[in-house]
């Protein structure tokens, strides 16, 4: 828990946070360690949009969202000054280093990606329309 600033169960998460743990799974990513082999399916019930994150001074371990599929991270970046950014590839089990022309692939939709930002800020920028506008009449 990114407030708590420690690693905690399920179970604790759930006790800690209330009526506020959906909202949290939806606006964070985050490590889950298991002792075996298991199948773990979460429903998160609203979309959240990148303007919706909550960044902090220091690592911060964010959703990659739909509206960040497709365009640059400069463009969504707002007033955040990164220091560093990673995503992590599976395949390889290693974090990548990216920088802010790092676009979004659609495989990599509710995955997570870590960066540091320098100070507490506000990801912001034009949003990608996830439909067309109407036509004018």
């Amino acid at each position: 828990l990114k407030d708590e600033q420690r690693y905690v169960s399920i179970q604790e998460a759930q006790q800690i946070l209330h009526g506020k743990f959906q909202e949290y799974l939806a606006k964070n990513a985050f490590w889950i360690y298991a002792k075996e082999s298991l199948t773990l399916k979460a429903k998160i019930e609203r979309s959240i949009s990148y303007s919706d994150l909550e960044v902090k001074n220091g690592w911060n371990l964010l959703p990659i969202t739909e509206d960040m599929i497709g365009g640059f991270f400069a463009d969504i970046k707002g007033d955040c000054q990164t220091e560093k950014m990673f995503v992590w590839k599976s395949a390889t089990q290693s974090w990548t280093k990216i920088n802010e022309q790092y676009v979004f692939s659609k495989n990599e939709q509710n995955l997570g990606f870590l960066f540091r930002a320098k100070e507490d800020c506000h990801l912001g920028g034009s949003t990608i329309a996830l439909t067309p506008p109407s036509m004018p009449e």
